[in-house]
Order: structure tokens, then sequence, then C-alpha cells
């Protein structure tokens, strides 16, 4: 029976590989969790956008983020109505505000998005039940994600005890009351939001006035092609409002929160350091292995095994060593992942494509360092031992 000279050695230096795979389990781990928030971040950077129903959007050219919208006048809405493949043209009103918790009176941001409750713009199922019930401007649809600080009734996460408490909570200074719950989360902008009418929103803000508005969703016509219809707009309304098709208002979202600020960037390095530790304390841990074996090694180059044949082995070490470490960081990582999704509300998805991914990078790590720690072969000249 041929012997495994990798798994041999493994075994023979118990201590070692014990820590590396320690090591190995620690970095695969702390992979997993800034992929995580890296896709949490792609993904709640279109959150608010993908619950909304829309072909084309209306936007304002001083347009930063959802939570920093500017305004157009809602004169384009009615000539955009009037073009031809347009179907419906809707409002939406979105800004930040102040929420003041009644449990410790500090107040903090919320996403507050203003509808005309008549007109369909949520494609989202809570909502899309839900809005009905707005019939008074100090009435709201309150996210259950909202974070717990923000004071709901039994202190943990805002269930129907919160539903029709009027002037328990408020926003802007104002006494509001939540007629009703949905599920969504607000993403990086906020730790909560909440819908309103279109007076619901004019009576929170003091500067926004029904004559502007934020954001205008167009739903096309059947049979016309919505980049078709867009190139229609831009060519007849004004410059003072952008025409993007609802892919391009996706992708341009996802571009601003993964590039063009520094969360994405965060969470990139994060994985660039993680990986490089990771091979430093693998190449360390394997070099120090053939620095105790290299008499042995010595000895079976002596009888005839190559260099070549010898770096195989301690490549083999390597990849051992991957999986050793990273099938306990699969299970701690999904742990982790289920315990950051509902104890912080951020949206973490064990995916398959990240578990392959992270296994790449575990590999390769590994690889790479016992290739570097296969250069002290170099010292296991054969001549020393006579």
């Amino acid at each position: 029976m041929k012997t495994d000279l990798a798994w041999r050695n493994l075994l023979y230096a118990r201590g070692r590989t014990l820590a590396a795979t320690a090591g190995v389990a620690l970095v695969a781990t702390l992979v997993f969790m800034q992929i995580g928030f890296f896709r949490a971040l792609e993904r709640s950077a279109t959150l608010i956008y993908q619950a909304l129903e829309f072909d084309l959007c209306l936007r304002s050219p001083d347009y930063l983020r959802l939570s920093d919208p500017g305004s157009f006048p809602y004169q384009r809405l009615y000539q955009a109505r009037s073009a031809a493949g347009v179907r419906s043209a809707a409002a939406l009103w979105v800004g930040l505000r102040l929420w003041r918790s009644p449990q410790d009176g500090q107040k903090r941001p919320i996403l507050v998005m203003g509808i005309e409750p008549q007109r369909s713009v949520f494609r989202h199922p809570d909502l899309a039940r839900s809005v009905s019930r707005l019939q008074l401007p100090q009435q709201v649809l309150l996210d259950r994600l909202t974070r717990s600080e923000y004071g709901p009734v039994n202190g943990r996460s805002f269930t129907e005890q919160d539903v029709g408490l009027a002037g328990r909570y408020e926003i802007s200074g104002k006494p509001i009351e939540v007629v009703g719950l949905y599920e969504l989360g607000a993403g990086f902008s906020a730790n909560g939001s909440v819908v309103v009418s279109a007076g619901g929103f004019e009576r929170l803000s003091e500067r926004v006035g029904r004559g502007t508005v934020q954001l205008g969703l167009l739903q096309v016509e059947a049979g016309y092609a919505p980049e078709q219809v867009a190139r229609q707009l831009r060519s007849s309304l004004p410059p003072d409002v952008v025409v993007l098709t609802r892919q391009q208002v996706l992708d341009d979202e996802r571009d601003l929160w993964v590039r063009r600020t520094s969360y994405g960037l965060v969470f990139q390095l994060g994985i660039a350091v993680a990986v490089s530790v990771g091979a430093a304390v693998v190449y360390q841990i394997l070099s120090g292995d053939i620095a105790a074996l290299l008499p042995e090694y010595a000895t079976m180059m002596a009888m005839g095994y190559t260099y070549k044949q010898l770096v195989v082995v301690i490549l083999r070490q390597g990849a051992w060593l991957a999986l050793f470490g990273y099938l306990p960081a699969t299970a701690v990582s999904y742990g982790l992942y289920e315990l950051t999704r509902y104890g912080a509300q951020v949206p973490m998805r064990f995916a398959v494509q990240d578990a392959t991914l992270v296994a790449l990078l575990t590999l390769t790590m590994c690889l790479i360092s016992a290739g570097f720690a296969s250069l002290r072969l170099y010292r296991a000249d054969p001549a020393s031992l006579y």
C-alpha cells in the first residue's frame, strides 16, 4: 500500500497541523464575512428600487443617492405621461427625516417615502396591499425591520403592537400613527423606513412642496421597448430631468455604493488583508515543518526523490490544510450569517457561488504559501548526511 507522505507529515506534527488548521479556518471565516458584507452592500444598494414598479425613472440631474435625490418640477410627469409608449407615470417623494424614539427621546434618521396612494408604485407585496390604509397625512406604514433603537413597544422589534398608537412616535417633530407594517429594509442609508401619502410627506418636510418631485416612475405600454421610449423622452423633455431605464437605475445605484463610496473598498481590502495574513500563517507553519524535517528530506533526495516530487508533497500538505480549515469555517460562517441577518438586520445570504469563491481563495492561499515554503528544500543537501 502506497504511503501518502503529505498526510503522514501532517499527522507527525499534530500541533503544527492544528495551529495551521485554526489559522486557515479563521482566515476563511473572515473572508466569508467580508464577502457576505460586500454582497449585502450590493443588495442594500438597490433594495428600495427593487420594491418599486417602473420601467423608466425620471430624476433630477442633481441626484446623489436615494436619500439625497434632488428634485424636478412635477410638470415633467404630466409631459412624460402624454408621450407615446408611456402607460402610466407616478411620483415618489423620498428623503431622510428624524424619528424620535419614545424610549430615550433620541432622534435618528429614517428614510421617508411619499406616494400618491391612488397610483401603483410598489411591486413589493406587503406595500402593494397596504398603501390604501394611508387615508390621513399623519398615517404611515412602517418597515418592521427598522432597528430596535427606534423604540418599538416590546423593545425588540416592531410588531402589530405598534399599529394604531397615535402620537407615540414622531417624525420631524410631528406626531404620526402607524397604520400598517411591511418588511423590506432601508439599506445603508438609514436604519429604518416609512411610507406616507403625498400630503404626509409635505407635512414632514419644511422645504419640499407639491410642485416638485424627487423621482418619477414610468411604466411602458406593451409592445414598446423601454430604451426606445427613454430616447424619445430624453429628446422631448427639458434638461432639468434625467431619464433612465430600470436596469440603468439599478446599475448606477449599485456602482455608487460599491465603487464610488468607501464601503465597497473597505470590504475588498478586508478580503485582501485576511488572505495575506492567512498566507503568512500557513507559510510560517509549513516552513517550520520543513525545517524540522530537513534531514528526512535530504535522505529522500539521496534515495532518488527529485526536488519536484518533494515540492508536490508540500503542495499536497497545503491542499489538506485548506480543506481542514475550510470545512469548519463554512459551518461557523453560516451561523454568523444568520445571526447577522436577524440580529443586525443586514441582508446577508449564504450563497453557493460565494462559498465556492471562498473555497478557491482558501485553496489558492494555501498552495501559494506551500510553494514559497518549499523553497527551503534547497537546503536539504544529501551531501550533509555524510
